[in-house]
This record gives structure tokens, C-alpha cells and sequence, in this order.
């Protein structure tokens, strides 16, 4: 492509996860990155903060809140920091063009995304369901980086799942947006081989890792018509939510068991 593609970013303000692929995208001379639509996290979970401590447990949420405030508080700070903490915390220090929004309906978050003017929509770690009208907007549609080999493991936190299932591969798909979750044709998928001692956290770090080291080719062969969808085989599907704390909790001892044996 002659012009740099031009690319809006959707991620969660206090996601970590999706930092690679955004510094991919934002140093790469082949993509424009004209803004970053950052879901409000924060300000979410407030609302719905019962909800929250009874579906993931108090040590989970408390967790989460500090690393939030950390990097809010290092994005304040300096602007200079190679060291940052959240893809807020990225966006404040690299001086981006970026957008804080609890809820994509928002008539001004839509308009800011229509203001910028992007020739396709890149989700990254973003807790929000597009609507059609957004995920149509675009000349070269909306993608999707989910951190598992689609269709097995769908939902918010396959790393967990995989795990949890002892799992030992694992991989990371790059996949059309369509109105229902991580069910739109795939666009590309790489392998990840699971080592032993991973945690969720890390395996989710080393699944989007993987990711930024494809995102910018696929992005450009995608509109370059080199890649074409594949539907989904939705019959092998399988779909896991949020785990809860009681599962949690199962997962440390049957992780713990792990170790052990393989010492």
C-alpha cells in the first residue's frame, strides 16, 4: 500500500496486555495510528464494584486497583518514561491522540472515532462489544486479537481456561468483529507452546507478545486483499466467562500440584 494504513485502537485504559501491540503500531511507518479509544475500566467497575469482588474475589479486584492507580500516577508524573504500566499511561506518555469512555453507545466516543477518520478498527484487550454500525464504519472492517486459537476458548480469559483444562499449547488469532463474541472469521492464527510453570498472567503477556510480532504484517496483507477469511468452525467451539473466586482458588492449588511434580 502506498499510504500508511490508517488504524484506531481499541483497548481497556488499564490494560497492560495489549502495551506490545501498541507500541507495534505506533512506531511502525507502515501504520498511521490516527487515535486510542480506551474503555474507562476504572470508572466502570466503581459502578459495579459488588458485582465485581463476587465474581472475581476481593485479592483479584484489590490487585487490579493498584496496578491501576500505579500507572495513573506514573502517566502524571512524566511524559518521558520508557517504563510504562498501562496503554493509558502509553497513550498519556507518547503523547497520542486517545479518548476515555465508559460505554462505546456514547454519542461522543463515536463521534471522536468518526472524527479520526481510520480505515479499520484494531481490538486489542478491550472489554467492550462493538455495535454494527461501528464495526461496518470502517473501509477495511474491525479485527480482533483474542489470546487463544479460535474457536476453542472463547470468552474473557482463555488463558485461564487453558490452564485450568492443563492445556499445552495455546496461540493467539487475529479475527473479524462481527455482533457476537469472538465469532467473526479468521484472518490469521500462530501456535504458542505453554511452558510448565506459566501462570494466566503470563501466558496472556506471551500471547500478545506473539501477536505484535505479526500485527503489522497482517493488518497490511489483510488490506491488501492477501488474506482471506475463513469461517469459523463453530461446532468445536467452546466458550468460558469469568471464573469465579472458587475456581480461582482451584486453579492455585491445582497449579501449586503442578510444581511439584515437576520438580
Amino acid at each position: 500500500m502506498a499510504n500508511p494504513l490508517r488504524v484506531l485502537l481499541l483497548t481497556n485504559a488499564t490494560s497492560q496486555h495489549s502495551l506490545p501491540v501498541l507500541e507495534a503500531v505506533a512506531h511502525d511507518a507502515r501504520i498511521e495510528l490516527v487515535g486510542v479509544l480506551l474503555h474507562d475500566s476504572v470508572t466502570a467497575a466503581r459502578s459495579q464494584l459488588l458485582t465485581t469482588i463476587r465474581r472475581h474475589g476481593w485479592g483479584h479486584v484489590y490487585a487490579k486497583m493498584k496496578s491501576v492507580l500505579g500507572s495513573k500516577l506514573a502517566a502524571r508524573r512524566t511524559r518521558n518514561t520508557p517504563a510504562v504500566q498501562s496503554a493509558y499511561a502509553f497513550a498519556v506518555t507518547n503523547g497520542l491522540d486517545y479518548h476515555l469512555t465508559t460505554r462505546l453507545s456514547d454519542a461522543a466516543a463515536q463521534a471522536w472515532m468518526r472524527d479520526r477518520l481510520p480505515d479499520l478498527l484494531l481490538s486489542c484487550s478491550f472489554s467492550q462489544i462493538l455495535p454494527s454500525p461501528l464495526i461496518h464504519a470502517t473501509q477495511y472492517g474491525a479485527i480482533n486479537i483474542h489470546p487463544s486459537l479460535l474457536p476453542r476458548y472463547r470468552g474473557p480469559e482463555p488463558a485461564f481456561w487453558m490452564l485450568f483444562h492443563g492445556e499445552t499449547h495455546a496461540g493467539v488469532t487475529f479475527h473479524l468483529i462481527d455482533t457476537r463474541i469472538d465469532h467473526g472469521p479468521l484472518i490469521a492464527q500462530f501456535p504458542l507452546e505453554i511452558a510448565q510453570t506459566w501462570t494466566p498472567e503470563i501466558l496472556t503477556a506471551e500471547a500478545f507478545r506473539l501477536a505484535a510480532r505479526h500485527t503489522v504484517q497482517v493488518l497490511q496483507e489483510w488490506a491488501a486483499g492477501d488474506r482471506m477469511p475463513i469461517a469459523q468452525d463453530h461446532a468445536s467451539s467452546s466458550y468460558y466467562g469469568f471464573p469465579t473466586w472458587r475456581q480461582r482458588r482451584e486453579f492455585r492449588r491445582r497449579w501449586r500440584r503442578r510444581q511439584l511434580e515437576a520438580q
